[in-house]
């Protein structure tokens, strides 16, 4: 599913204060779909970073959906990073998991040189929140990288699906509602408890089919391994994309605000 924040009306003088770059490669492949889009905050010398990574079911989604996301982030002093990835059926698993670990190293080596400090956040929603799982507990990819989960100084879960995704179910073969805790599923490594970073962990109360449930289990895991820096809230009266782009009675973003002040506390 294809969700855009760009927002075409936006008054473009607010962005004074921002500067975004666009198609940065962050491997030496020659790989179309692995760049990534920085926002970058002018005013803020020292600034955090969230890397955020976009949705679509590991078969569609584009590193532009997060736009404007990006941009008022960045005019609220805190970088954003919008990293693209390949899918299937182009590409097998785990190869989006790797795409997203170069992209990552990407950030962490690199973002010194545009002002940003050692804080980096970790995230994604839907797709892109089981892509951000798997770095954060299955430590061969980020090992492959030489790095680990405790490189961040957080992660941010909107909606991920912490069992085997349902498409990488479906091209290994079975029935994408089938429930199978495996190696592609972020919750079987959660006892081995790579981390013990502050996660951000969003889900709604009209999400995918049984999403709520899944999340609700993964939140259940953690506490029982002893991980005590889970913020969980459940939005209400929210479906699984809307509260990315829904704005509320104050002209705001209010995923916006959560992620803000997640990141800032």
């Amino acid at each position: 599913m294809l969700i855009n924040f760009y927002n075409p009306n936006r008054d473009k003088s607010t962005m004074n204060n921002i500067q975004i770059i666009k198609d940065i490669a962050y491997t030496d492949t020659n790989c179309q779909e692995c760049k990534l889009d920085l926002y970058i905050p002018k005013d803020n010398p020292t600034f955090k970073t969230v890397i955020f990574i976009h949705g679509g079911g590991l078969e569609s989604g584009d590193k532009k959906d997060h736009e404007e996301m990006g941009m008022i982030l960045a005019e609220q002093g805190i970088a954003f990073v919008s990293p693209g990835y390949r899918k299937f059926p182009d590409v097998d698993y785990p190869v989006f998991i790797e795409d997203a670990a170069n992209a990552v190293k990407w950030v962490k080596d690199n973002i010194q040189n545009y002002g940003g400090n050692k804080d980096i956040f970790l995230g994604g929603h839907s797709a892109g929140a089981y892509l951000a799982m798997m770095l954060a507990f299955d430590t061969k990819y980020l090992d492959a990288v030489n790095m680990n989960p405790n490189d961040f100084s957080g992660f941010i879960f909107a909606s991920g699906q912490p069992t085997a995704h349902m498409n990488v179910l479906k091209y290994s073969g079975f029935k994408d509602k089938k429930i199978i805790i495996d190696e592609t599923a972020a919750l079987y490594y959660v006892d081995e408890k790579p981390h013990n970073k502050p996660m951000l962990i969003l889900i709604t109360d009209n999400d995918i089919p049984i999403r709520l449930e899944q999340t609700q289990l993964f939140v259940s895991t953690l506490k029982f391994w002893e991980y005590d820096k889970v913020d969980f809230r459940i939005l209400k009266n929210e479906d699984h994309c809307s509260y990315l782009f829904n704005k509320n009675k104050d002209d705001q973003y209010p995923i916006v605000n959560i992620i803000n002040e997640f990141v800032s506390k």
